[in-house]
């Protein structure tokens, strides 16, 4: 997802007491292209993570000629069963609405005209957000250990029909690193006391080492429930599909009182006493039309397991089944001879099978542990996934584990101190450190 402004929105729940999805802020945004040297800016329809949709603007706040505030409320939009109030980002007047009160209008769609007082502050594109004000810590995601279910709920994950979710994979940049000490094992005390120049990191943006531990709320990240959000998809559907439901009903009543008019009329001059009903029936028929391809949802477990490297496609290969998390630290070794650590999670299953993965981000705060290569192009910037994904990817056999004296601290929010001991795998072409722990009940993985 590319970069957005956010400001807070407020969401009026409106036909169900209980929605699927939480608040949802939105931004009116403006195009570089579409200002003037006055300032008058594009106010956009809100979009969903790219996603493109149709939406009906149910009310206009804010006037032609009136004047707007900054956060202020200018229209709301209702979407899947939801009210969305979108507000200003910037002061100034409201100088035309192009689409008016009961407009159905495509996400992205210029619907009004802002002439802002001073420079824009922003010129990229609206995207819907969760609210900052939820976020409670630069880690909130982390300590909280959202899982799928949550970040819904919370409103980091927006579930839409048809679409995955955006997810971001670990950029893993190459380290400087450092020069070898002549000892594995002292390589590896040294990057855990230096991490900024000794790893290439899967754990995306997080902060896994701290003060030469282990930050344990990003160790217990949860793993993305594909099918949790399947069947979140699934429900969310079902809701939209009562709200169409219930405007189709008033839509039939209506079209059926035409149809029973113009049937009276055509009766009075062809002499049939049936076109009254005639007419009331075809008024319903045409009401009627299109509304299988409306209701029809494909089902979204599909999708995931259209990809060969989802959760849910190892678990339809029969290589699931985990028991255990594992922590490896693979020594590595760059063109000008210097030594660094790639640092990545995997899975171990109860037949002893590693499967490796990476920590995802979706949002700006919600990150989730998936399969390493899952949704991804197999070219990232500083790595081949496929490559990495098959280097890692072994049976893990108990005679090839070697005992070391490292010992790592774990700390974090949900958990009290302690250490954990490191082990050497060595099993060609494989070498390399790690550290098996569980995972926090009631995780899915």
């Amino acid at each position: 997802m590319g970069s957005s402004p956010f400001l807070r929105y407020q969401y009026q729940e409106k036909r169900h007491p209980k929605s699927i999805l939480q608040a949802y802020s939105a931004r009116t945004s403006s195009n570089q292209e579409g200002a003037d040297s006055g300032g008058l800016l594009d106010v956009k329809m809100p979009k969903v993570h790219d996603i493109t949709y149709t939406g009906f603007i149910s009310s206009w706040i804010a006037f032609e000629g009136a004047s707007v505030k900054k956060g202020d409320a200018v229209f709301s939009v209702d979407w899947a069963g939801q009210r969305i109030f979108v507000r200003s980002s910037f002061d100034g007047t409201l100088e035309s609405i192009l689409c008016p009160k009961d407009s159905w209008v495509v996400s992205g769609q210029v619907v009004a005209k802002l002439r802002i007082s001073g420079s824009p502050l922003s010129t990229s594109d609206t995207t819907l957000s969760r609210n900052q004000s939820e976020i409670t810590s630069s880690s909130a995601a982390c300590s909280a250990n959202i899982t799928t279910a949550k970040a819904v709920a919370n409103g980091s994950l927006a579930p839409v029909a048809g679409v995955l979710p955006v997810f971001s994979a670990s950029l893993a940049s190459i380290p400087a690193g450092f020069t070898p000490t002549g000892s594995h094992e002292a390589d590896l005390k040294f990057a855990l006391a230096n991490p900024e120049i000794s790893f290439q990191s899967f754990f995306n943006d997080l902060p896994l080492i701290v003060d030469s531990g282990l930050n344990d709320d990003v160790l217990s990240l949860p793993c993305f429930d594909e099918d949790m959000y399947s069947r979140l998809v699934k429900e969310m559907h079902r809701f939209t599909l009562a709200e169409v439901g219930d405007k189709k009903d008033l839509l039939a009543k209506e079209n059926a009182r035409l149809g029973t008019i113009v049937g009276s009329l055509l009766g009075v001059f062809t002499m049939n006493p049936f076109a009254p009903f005639f007419g009331r029936n075809m008024g319903r028929i045409e009401t009627d039309r299109g509304k299988r391809v409306e209701e029809f949802l494909p089902d979204p477990h599909l999708l995931f397991y259209q990809d060969e490297h989802s959760f849910l496609s190892w678990s339809r290969a029969q290589v699931m089944a985990p028991r255990l998390r594992r922590l490896i630290f693979s020594r590595m070794k760059r063109d000008d001879g210097n030594i660094y650590f790639r640092l990545l999670p995997a899975l171990v299953t109860q037949g002893q099978r590693v499967l490796p993965l990476q920590v995802f981000k979706i949002d700006s705060n919600s990150y989730f542990y998936r399969p390493f290569a899952a949704g991804i192009e197999r070219q990232q910037p500083n790595y081949d996934s496929i490559k990495l994904l098959r280097r890692y990817s072994h049976f893990h056999a108990p005679a090839h584990s070697l005992t070391t004296d490292i010992k790592l601290t774990i700390s974090g929010h949900d958990v009290e101190a302690s250490q954990k001991k490191v082990f050497r795998y060595q099993d060609d072409p494989l070498d390399y450190y790690y550290m098996d722990f569980i995972v926090p009940p009631g995780f899915v993985f």
